[in-house]
C-alpha cells in the first residue's frame, strides 16, 4: 500500500486503483472520506487500519444494507458501502442535507 502512494499518485488515486483490483479489501480513501475518519495527514496504512476497524465494528449494519441493496439488484461490497456512507455524509459532498430527510429502516434478513 505504501509503495502505491508516490509523487503524482496520492492516496485517493492509489486506493481507487487498489479498490478496482481488490474491492473486498480496499476502500476508496479520497479527501472527503479521509476527513470523515480524522485521517488528514496520517499515514496511509494507519487510515486503512482505522477504516477496517470501523467496518468490523459496523459489520452487522453493513450486511443489512448489503441485503437491502441485493433485493433491488445492486451488488456492492461492505467496504464500498462503508466508503459510500462516509463520503455521502460529508457536508462538502452536498448530500448531507438530503440524507437527513431519509427515513432509516433496518430490516432483519429473511430466511
Amino acid at each position: 500500500m505504501t509503495s502505491a502512494v508516490a509523487p503524482y499518485r496520492n492516496l485517493s488515486v492509489a486506493t481507487k486503483v487498489l479498490h478496482l483490483k481488490r474491492p473486498h479489501l480496499f476502500p476508496v480513501l479520497d479527501s472527503l472520506v479521509a476527513q470523515q475518519i480524522g485521517g488528514v495527514g496520517r499515514p496511509a496504512m494507519e487510515l486503512m487500519d482505522h477504516i477496517r476497524a470501523v467496518g468490523r465494528a459496523n459489520q452487522e449494519a453493513l450486511l443489512l444494507i448489503d441485503a437491502s441493496l441485493d433485493e433491488v439488484g445492486i451488488r456492492r461490497t461492505a467496504v464500498r458501502i462503508l466508503d459510500a456512507l462516509l463520503w455521502a455524509s460529508h457536508l462538502a459532498a452536498g448530500l448531507a442535507p438530503r440524507l437527513r430527510r431519509w427515513r432509516h429502516v433496518m430490516r432483519p434478513r429473511e430466511g
